[in-house]
């Protein structure tokens, strides 16, 4: 099998309107699920909401949907002795299980050939031939807040200081890796060390944030080392799916990979007066660095409205507590 292309990215250009159908295509599919895991009117608990919206001459329906904030450190991971069996899911915030469930969904369809992204192979296919996107297909990633991450560095009404992200620089001076491109060397990482040194530890910064630096997983900053994330924070992760695509190792199924078209991010209700700042941010963190185009849907012109007042009193999303996770849905 040859390997794939990359992907050209292929910019969205998304009208008010349409930033609205997304909005309210996911939105409406979120309702139509079950109660289960989402809070009760009285709870005051709320979530993350995250989607991969497939676009198609016009046309907007959710491909995937999940909702999740938490993440686990190397403690879990590799706990001694172990008991997760290699099983234990690393990052389960929205937007990654939200992309986890949208590769399912690419699986099921090579496999069964039935669905409404894949273009039909040709009779004369071979099996391992690698399947094509339909040709005026584009996808875009719908998250309720700011990725964490860079894309969360911004400035809100009223403050002058940005919000803090609380992800933490990667720290890579302490790396002991070797520098060394010789085959051996190649070789030699192949092999398991019995005793490998500890990853190096995350950098918080004292005052003011460094802002366009790659960063893991945000979390406070008294939780020990062994059980803080070493993931990569969403910002980053957006930014590499928009430019290798969101098939991780089904790339060379997909020829080209499916990258995503647009980041639509709903405004922060506390810049009530102007998401510019927001927007600034989204667009450092991922299209200036070679990303795909990043929106902010003000929370006071979604429809229908979303104000965080007014999820936390119906109830619509429940804040996960402990290691609990939710899970994710494709359609």
């Amino acid at each position: 099998m040859s390997p794939p292309s990359l992907s050209t990215f292929s910019p969205s250009s998304l009208t008010p309107s349409d930033l609205n159908q997304i909005h309210g295509t996911v939105i409406s599919q979120f309702d139509a699920l079950p109660n289960r895991g989402k809070a009760l009117p009285t709870t005051g608990e709320w979530c993350i909401l995250s989607a991969v919206v497939a676009e198609e001459s016009g046309v907007f329906w959710v491909v995937s949907l999940a909702t999740g904030s938490k993440c686990v450190g190397p403690k879990l991971i590799n706990p001694d002795p172990p008991v997760h069996g290699g099983y234990a899911l690393h990052d389960s915030h929205a937007e990654v299980l939200a992309k986890r469930a949208f590769t399912l969904a690419l699986l099921q369809e090579i496999k069964s050939g039935v669905g409404r992204l894949l273009a039909a192979p040709l009779p004369s296919s071979a099996p391992s031939t690698p399947r094509a996107l339909k040709s005026n297909i584009k996808f875009h990633l719908y998250v309720t807040e700011s990725p964490c991450g860079d894309a969360a560095i911004y400035n809100v009404d009223g403050d002058s200081t940005p919000t803090f992200t609380g992800a933490k620089i990667c720290n890579t001076a302490s790396s002991t890796a070797s520098s060394s491109n010789t085959p051996s060397a190649f070789a030699a990482a192949s092999v398991p060390i019995p005793n490998p040194p500890p990853p190096p530890a995350p950098v918080r910064e004292p005052e003011s944030q460094a802002l366009s630096t790659l960063r893991l997983k945000s979390g406070r900053s008294n939780i020990p080392t062994p059980n803080r994330s070493l993931s990569h924070c969403c910002s980053d992760k957006i930014l590499k799916w928009s430019v290798l695509g969101l098939g991780g190792s089904l790339a060379q199924l997909i020829n080209p990979p499916p990258v995503l078209s647009s980041l639509v991010v709903i405004g922060d209700p506390r810049c009530s007066s102007s998401t510019s700042s927001q927007q600034e941010s989204l667009t450092r963190a991922v299209k200036f660095r070679g990303g795909c185009s990043t929106y902010v849907l003000p929370s006071t012109s979604a429809s229908p409205p979303w104000e965080l007042s007014r999820m936390v009193k119906q109830g619509r999303f429940k804040k996960i507590s402990g290691e609990n996770r939710q899970g994710a849905k494709r359609f």
